[in-house]
Order: structure tokens, then C-alpha cells, then sequence
């Protein structure tokens, strides 16, 4: 029955990493959540998200505590599972030893930041300062982060201005990202993964690794099965973005440069398309769109 279950546990592995590497974007979300039961500990969790912006767990581990050793042994294996991606990226939180190990197990690949949990260390800066952050951090653009991290520097405090800086705007502002950041801009879809798995988090150890495998099981035999029923080539999620942009599109102006360019205009937009290179002025397009289309 051990052995039965062993399988198993290597078979969807493997299925993971095929599915991963074949389609998946090259961004992880990376977080360590706590063990309840009577044996103390740390679960380690890897996710990403799939083409329908659900959840896509990647990996699971399991150590003594959060610290520069336990990290090092998890993060060693995902290398050995996963290698390192072109354009690939990690999220997490901001605790040091997640930090520490990605630079050495994985150098030279970036290592962005929730915004989340940034915009609630700068929360006793005020609403204003909070809200400033969250623009200059989603923006598309190089102009539209200098203005509103212009804004931010104006503040009479300086202590969220000097603390942004420090961190470096390419591990939390999107327009600054060496890499396609997309969409992931927190770590939230770790922390769902590890909302879904508090119950189970007051199991004995092998008991809660057979609850996690059957979670994972359901959760892509189901997300199978839809995938199967559906007629178009698209997911649900892309399909509804594609047809908001459409929608969007329609109450633009759109005048032609040549076979290939156009101008769109809106009362606050005015945007230059290029289709032959899919790519638009705007930006989103190549850092979060394109995904749709490729």
C-alpha cells in the first residue's frame, strides 16, 4: 500500500514538470506556511498559476524550521526537478533566507516582491503613501512610474521613499522587472494554496502528504474535465480578457500609420499598435497580454 502510494506521489510529479515546462509561465510563487499538529514544522510550497489564472502547485516540502539550511535543501531539489527557465522569475515575501538561497541556488534569476505585504509594512506611512506605491508598483510604463514614485518622493517623510529605494524598484515595480512579471505582482496564490490546506496542516506527517496528493488530484481532474467540454481554443479567463480588451477597443479611435501600425485615441489614452510585432505603446500587452495570444 506504501508502495502503491509512492507511486502515485512520483507519477503526478512528473506530470507536473511536463505541464510546467511545456506551458506554464516561467514565474514561481515561493512561501513557507507552519505545521499545527504535534509534530512542529514548516511546509515549504511552490505554485504558479495555469492558463486559467487557477492555481498550479508545483511542489511541496517539508522542514524543521524557516532558515538559510531548510531553504537551501528545497529549493536545491526544485532546481533539480525544474532547471532554470528562460525569462524565469520568483515572488515571495521579503524573509531573508528566501532571499539568501534564491541568489545562490539560483543566480542571476530575479527575485521579485509581494506588493501585498509591502503596501502593509508602509501602511503606518498613510493611505496616501499606500495608495502612491500601488500605482507606481502596477504601472506598465517608465512615465507613468516616474510620475507617481515622483509623488511619493515629495511625501515630507521620506522613511517609504528610502525604503522603496533600498529594495530596488526591479524587485517590486512591474515596469522595471528584467523579466515578464504578468500579472503576478503578489504572492497570493501561495497563500490561497495554503488557506486550502489549513485543516490538513493538524494532520501526522504522512497523513497530510496523502491529503495534499488528493487535493491536487481532484483539483486537476476536474479542471480536466473542463478543459475537454470546452469549444473554444481559449480558457475561460482568456477569453473574458480578450473580449474586455475587444469591448474596451471599440470605444477607441483607431486611424491606420501603415498595413501593420495604428493609432488608438481615446479622451485619456492614445496608444500605437504594431500587429506584425504584437506589440502596443502601452506596454500591457508584452507584459501581461501576450500570454493570451501565445
Amino acid at each position: 500500500m506504501e508502495m502503491m502510494s509512492l507511486s502515485i506521489v512520483l507519477w503526478l510529479l512528473v506530470l507536473v514538470v511536463v505541464v510546467f515546462l511545456s506551458s506554464g509561465r516561467p514565474v514561481v510563487v515561493i512561501d513557507a506556511t507552519h505545521l499545527k499538529g504535534k509534530y512542529k514544522g514548516v511546509m515549504f510550497v511552490v505554485v504558479t498559476k495555469d492558463g486559467n489564472e487557477q492555481v498550479f502547485p508545483l511542489a511541496v516540502g517539508l522542514g524543521d524550521k524557516e532558515n538559510d539550511s531548510s531553504w537551501l535543501w528545497f529549493l536545491t531539489r526544485l532546481k533539480r526537478a525544474f532547471g532554470v527557465l528562460e525569462n524565469m522569475l520568483f515572488v515571495s515575501d521579503q524573509h531573508i533566507s528566501i532571499k539568501n538561497v534564491v541568489e545562490a541556488v539560483f543566480p542571476g534569476v530575479p527575485h521579485g516582491l509581494c506588493t501585498y505585504h509591502l503596501q502593509k509594512n508602509l501602511a503606518r506611512y498613510g493611505v496616501n503613501v499606500v495608495a502612491m506605491f500601488q500605482r507606481a508598483a502596477n504601472s506598465y510604463r517608465r512615465e507613468q512610474y516616474d510620475l507617481y514614485f515622483g509623488q511619493l518622493a515629495l511625501v515630507r517623510d521620506k522613511g517609504a521613499y528610502r525604503k522603496l529605494m533600498d529594495l530596488h524598484p526591479s524587485r517590486w515595480a512591474r515596469s522595471h522587472c528584467r523579466v515578464r512579471r504578468y500579472n503576478f505582482m503578489t504572492s497570493n496564490c501561495a497563500e490561497v494554496f495554503n488557506g486550502r490546506l489549513r485543516w490538513g496542516r493538524r494532520l501526522p506527517v504522512c497523513t497530510f502528504l496523502e491529503f495534499v496528493r488528493t487535493m491536487i488530484c481532484h483539483w486537476f481532474a476536474k479542471r480536466r474535465s473542463k478543459a475537454f467540454a470546452r469549444t473554444q481554443p481559449l480558457t475561460e479567463w482568456a477569453a473574458l480578457k480578450l473580449d474586455i480588451s475587444v469591448d474596451e477597443g471599440r470605444r477607441m479611435e483607431v486611424n491606420a500609420i501603415n498595413a501593420f501600425k495604428f493609432t488608438l485615441s481615446s479622451s485619456d489614452r492614445n496608444y500605437v499598435v504594431d500587429l506584425r510585432a504584437r506589440s502596443c505603446s502601452c506596454h500591457e500587452f508584452v507584459l501581461v497580454m501576450s500570454l493570451i495570444l501565445t
